[in-house]
């Protein structure tokens, strides 16, 4: 399962849609059914993860940070690397 279908099934368990969670956390209409295919920003990929308050290894991933392999765990910290370079805390 990838990263749309994750946030759908968080979605369906609000009873909201994904346009819905969009004006939500205040993100352009449209954009998360691309993330599949365009990787999203932390910012976005936070607010989202904040919104459900699921942690972000889960939310890339499917899995939490101690059931990683190492390329799921290599995409965590290229997200963390972002964060601490654009100056967010986790």
């Amino acid at each position: 399962m990838e990263i749309v279908e994750r946030i759908k099934n968080l979605c369906n368990t609000e009873n909201i849609t994904i346009k819905e969670l969009e004006r939500i956390i205040q993100i352009s209409n449209g954009s998360i059914r691309h993330w599949n295919e365009k990787t999203p920003s932390v910012e976005r990929v936070l607010l989202v993860a904040d919104h459900f308050n699921v942690s972000l290894d889960w939310l890339v991933t499917g899995k939490e940070s101690g059931n990683l392999t190492s390329e799921e765990q290599l995409l965590v910290d290229h997200y963390r690397g972002q964060m601490t370079e654009e100056g967010a805390t986790l």
